[in-house]
């Protein structure tokens, strides 16, 4: 038992003891939110009136707020046409609701029963962000950081100001894990199984698809730039997992663009970068300040881990992620991009190494800024 423990001390010093005093620190943020008056914007009102969407439970409920209704109605009732061309659940990206769904398979059924999909979000989010931390960790100590430089670099992105997403009824949790699960299968050349995972970013989240960049550059760098078909051959399965998505919305709507068509529900136009970097929400000014200091530091951030650190083919990816959302007029969520950048995390670790006193002040702030942010979120207010 002993021996077990310690060939885990590395995972658990490291990763697992911080990832469990973060949540029990946003949990405790969580139950006591009640004292902060609710929104009076939140589009489901009796849910902010009882102070609960999903579930009466508000251990579980607190992690569902907003686009998770979405992946409840997938989750419960499959993909649905918008009425009048309004919103529609055809918006969202399939892997995490049908994961939710196969999870239940043996469980209560969803429409009587929302504690049980509340339930099995939660757990997948959080199982997918401590994976993703793991995969994180090992991956800095096969490059041979300092177990100090890890432990500070997982503690970064704990504190995150919008890290509580990761353990929300979301997919950015998913797709970090997809993501991280990808750079280590290219490390150690696993290129059957870097397909797969490949294949499931397609359709766990929004430009998901960026992944295939870093991979195909990492391939060709560890290969001298050539191509050996037999390690080539299963990232068939890529394109082909993309289609067959695109191929299934085709089916419901009749509409081969409708993954592009259907956000003009949600006010999303193509647009110059800047201007949607700058455009502020008049509902939400504070916010959208907030958007553009995190935008600003993750790509300064990126582009010191592209300069500083080896692997910079994730760093590019990490900017692609942060820039391509702004051509589509994505204004009011672009924070929540930022939180994928594990290279601008590694970065950030790296500029606060031997500076005691400013990582000092950095965490407290990053601490009360989420703890301000996740209040918000508990209380139905738009946060990202």
């Amino acid at each position: 038992m002993k021996q077990k423990f310690a060939d885990f001390q590395f995972e658990i010093k490291n990763v697992i003891l911080p990832y469990i005093v973060s949540r029990t620190l946003l949990i405790l943020i969580g139950l006591l939110s009640p004292l902060i008056r609710a929104s009076d914007q939140y589009p489901i009102r009796v849910a902010a009136e009882r102070a609960w969407q999903f579930t009466p439970y508000r251990l579980l409920d607190m992690w569902g707020r907003w686009d998770s209704g979405w992946y409840y109605s997938i989750s419960a009732n499959g993909y649905t046409l918008p009425e009048n061309g309004g919103m529609s659940n055809l918006a969202f990206f399939p892997l995490f609701p049908y994961l939710i769904r196969v999870s239940n398979f043996f469980l209560l059924y969803f429409p009587e029963h929302r504690t049980t999909f509340t339930f099995i979000g939660v757990v997948i989010s959080n199982l997918a962000f401590v994976g993703a931390l793991l995969i994180l960790a090992n991956i800095l100590k096969e490059l041979k950081f300092p177990e100090h430089f890890t432990r500070g670099t997982i503690w970064i992105v704990l504190l995150f100001p919008l890290s509580f997403f990761f353990s929300s009824i979301l997919t950015e949790s998913l797709l970090l894990f997809l993501v991280l699960a990808a750079m280590w299968c290219c490390l150690k050349q696993k290129w059957l199984l870097c397909a797969v995972v490949a294949a499931l970013a397609m359709v766990a989240r929004p430009l998901g698809q960026l992944v295939v960049i870093p991979i195909a550059i990492s391939y060709l760098l560890q290969n001298k730039g050539k191509i050996h078909w037999k390690e080539v051959l299963p990232f068939a399965i890529v394109p082909m997992t993309f289609f067959g998505y695109i191929w299934t919305l085709y089916l419901i709507s009749g509409d081969w663009l409708i993954l592009l068509n259907i956000h003009t529900a949600w006010g999303h136009a193509s647009s110059l970068p800047w201007q949607t970097l700058f455009a502020i929400d008049p509902v939400r000014p504070l916010l959208s300040y907030l958007n553009i200091f995190f935008i600003i530091a993750t790509i300064l951030l990126c582009a010191y881990s592209i300069w500083k650190y080896p692997h910079k083919e994730w760093g590019i990816w990490s900017l692609l992620m942060i820039i391509a959302p702004m051509f589509l007029g994505v204004s009011i969520s672009l924070g929540r991009y930022t939180i994928l950048s594990f290279p601008a995390f590694i970065a950030l670790n790296g500029l606060l190494e031997n500076k005691p006193e400013l990582r000092r002040v950095a965490e407290l702030v990053m601490i009360t800024l989420q703890a301000l942010l996740f209040i918000g979120w508990v209380r139905f207010y738009w946060v990202g």
